[in-house]
């Protein structure tokens, strides 16, 4: 009956996502992981988005990060969905804004004062929140809906600077 509930399990997902099977899986992002995120960018550029379902602007605003994804597909771009939902909602959300191929993370623990004072002691929390980190690991944060014309315009710098 095991193997019966995991092949329907399996086909529900499928047919949830699409039949898309370029759904990359989420990394799983806990308590203490900010450094080893961080460091993924590995001496380049990157930008890591931080996001949740309970934030509207968040979701509402997936589609243009997946049209900056592809704009940019050199770009190391992390996001981080923050709320606690079911794996499948989220994959289904990703690819529908054609976020699936990003480097995409969920956090896997209650996304507690503990977690936010990890990424900036001075952050409370608020949705969404961007992080432009340049080759040197200079971090700026854009807080609230992104204006893309300003994430554009770091991109365009930081590679007239390599």
């Amino acid at each position: 009956m095991s193997i019966f509930r995991t092949l329907v399990s399996v086909c529900c997902l499928l047919i949830l996502l699409g039949g898309n099977s370029s759904a990359k899986t989420l990394a799983p992002y806990r308590s203490g992981d900010w450094a080893k995120l961080i460091n993924q960018a590995d001496g380049h550029p990157a930008v890591i988005h931080i996001w949740g379902f309970s934030c509207g602007p968040c979701v509402a605003e997936l589609p243009a990060w997946g049209n900056f994804a592809q704009a940019h597909p050199k770009l190391k771009l992390m996001l981080l969905e923050v709320d606690q939902v079911p794996e499948e909602m989220t994959l289904k959300t990703l690819v529908d804004a054609k976020l699936s191929e990003a480097d995409n993370h969920v956090s896997v623990d209650y996304f507690d004062e503990y977690m936010r004072y990890e990424i900036d002691p001075k952050w409370q929390g608020e949705l969404p929140i961007t992080l432009l980190i340049d080759a040197q690991g200079n971090i700026r944060k854009l807080r609230g809906s992104v204006d893309f014309k300003i994430v554009n315009d770091w991109v365009f710098k930081t590679k007239k600077d390599d």
